[in-house]
């Protein structure tokens, strides 16, 4: 039986629709995926581009993709709006471990919006987690200034336990890290991620809010003002600050200035170090081994000399100079 020409084009028309009908079923989840990336970089509005955000996190693998595809980009307002969408529950621990897996990966904008959910990615704890996300906050001490903060406080929380890496963030040029550091070493309570001496250093700080904020830090370990004064001279990073506290305590008579001079004793200036033997050894001081210490071993000569000098002179070793009338 001869096929005419109308059927055999309408049955080809039919397997054709059939092949396609079958693509776009089979790629259908790909297929919204695609769509609902187009209309979130044409949308305008906030709301908007929050509905096809969620559209794509509900779309499983293929729409998580594509988030993890925008968050690879620089494109920070499509990134701070995935970052207060981001799945956060136990039951989505593979997404929030690619999460964490993608951050080297991203630019600044993806790096601040996975920063920015992980206080509650982190709540739940999973040593893999865990280990994920400490490697993490390195890269966030390497990106912008907003995912530096973020790390900076997210490295104190309790899941976490990296209060060590605060430390280096103090030396920050930007002022916004510093103030953050100090923020959460003051929140954290804990004098052994820095000691008081070296907080001092932060007293003479170039921005006035780390100066308050170093401030109360130091009052909140019990320091008082007055000691918070002496600390900030003894650190100012100026020699002849210093330089001015040694004369100040050579005249001071009602504190002990003992542990005082022995600090300068260790300061970097050799003058100072010079002028706190001489001192000590003119105040005859109790408990001043670090003169013998630097008589024997400073690595100035004329330190050593200083020392050795008011060191002997104090020992009755050396008789005052006389002048015949």
């Amino acid at each position: 039986m001869k096929i005419s020409n109308r059927f055999r084009y309408g049955l080809t028309a039919l397997l054709g629709l059939a092949i396609v009908g079958y693509f776009i079923a089979a790629n259908w989840t790909w297929i919204r995926a695609e769509y609902s990336v187009r209309q979130l970089r044409n949308a305008t509005d906030q709301n908007e581009r929050r509905t096809h955000i969620q559209s794509l996190l509900a779309l499983n693998d293929p729409g998580f993709e594509k988030i993890l595809s925008f968050l690879r980009t620089n494109d920070r307002t499509i990134c701070a709006l995935i970052a207060k969408e981001l799945p956060t529950t136990a039951s989505d621990r593979n997404r929030i471990v690619a999460l964490l897996t993608i951050l080297p990966e991203c630019d600044q904008a993806g790096c601040e919006a996975i920063l920015s959910a992980m206080p509650e990615l982190i709540n739940n704890p999973d040593p893999e987690l865990i280990e994920l996300t400490i490697k993490a906050l390195a890269c966030g001490f390497q990106s912008s200034t907003r995912a530096k903060v973020l790390a900076v406080r997210l490295a104190a929380h309790p899941a976490l336990n990296q209060t060590e890496l605060l430390v280096p963030m103090l030396l920050d040029p930007v002022p916004e890290v510093r103030i953050a550091a100090l923020t959460t070493i003051g929140t954290a309570g804990d004098s052994s991620i820095i000691s008081d001496e070296e907080l001092f250093r932060w007293m003479s700080d170039p921005d006035p809010t780390v100066r308050s904020v170093c401030l109360a830090v130091l009052e909140s370990r019990g320091r008082s003002l007055e000691e918070i004064d002496l600390g900030r001279r003894l650190k100012h990073p100026k020699p002849e600050e210093r330089l001015q506290l040694l004369m100040d305590l050579s005249r001071e008579t009602q504190r002990d200035i003992g542990p005082w001079l022995e600090r300068l004793g260790h300061d970097p200036e050799p003058a100072v170090r010079a002028g706190a033997a001489r001192v000590a050894c003119e105040r005859k001081l109790l408990y001043s081994d670090w003169v013998d210490e630097l008589a024997r071993n400073d690595p100035s000569a004329t330190v050593r000399l200083v020392a050795t000098y008011h060191r002997r002179k104090a020992s009755g070793l050396i008789e005052p100079v006389r002048f015949e009338k």
